[in-house]
C-alpha cells in the first residue's frame, strides 16, 4: 500500500501565512463583524451628539476590528478590538452616565 499523500488529499489549503478557514467559522466571522460595524454606528451617533473623544476611540476601535476580521477572514482581530474597547474602557475614557433623580450630594 502507497503512503498516504496529505497534500494532494487536504480539503483546507493555505492562503498566504494563515490556514484557510472552513465555512462555518467563516460565518461566524461574517455574523460578528456586522455586530461590530453596528456598535461601530452606534457609538459613532453617540459620539456625533455628545462630542466625548473616549467614544470615537470606541467606536474606531470596533471599525478597525471588524474591517481587519472581513479583510483578513481570521478571528482574532475581534478578540483584539474587543480587549482595545475594554482597555480604553479601564483608561476612564468612557463618559459618566447620570441617572435621573440621582442627588449629586449622594443623600
Amino acid at each position: 500500500m502507497a503512503p498516504y499523500d496529505v497534500k494532494s488529499h487536504s480539503t483546507i489549503t493555505t492562503w498566504g501565512r494563515f490556514p484557510a478557514i472552513p465555512q462555518r467559522m467563516k460565518i461566524v466571522i461574517y455574523i460578528f463583524s456586522t455586530l461590530f460595524f453596528f456598535m461601530t454606528l452606534a457609538v459613532m451617533l453617540a459620539f456625533l451628539r455628545n462630542r466625548h473623544y473616549g467614544l470615537f476611540l470606541i467606536a474606531l476601535a470596533y471599525g478597525a476590528a471588524a474591517g481587519l476580521a472581513l479583510v483578513l477572514m481570521h478571528w482574532w482581530p475581534l478578540v483584539a478590538g474587543f480587549a482595545l474597547v475594554w482597555a480604553i474602557k479601564l483608561l476612564g475614557l468612557e463618559p459618566e452616565v447620570k441617572v435621573e433623580g440621582e442627588r449629586e450630594n449622594g443623600s
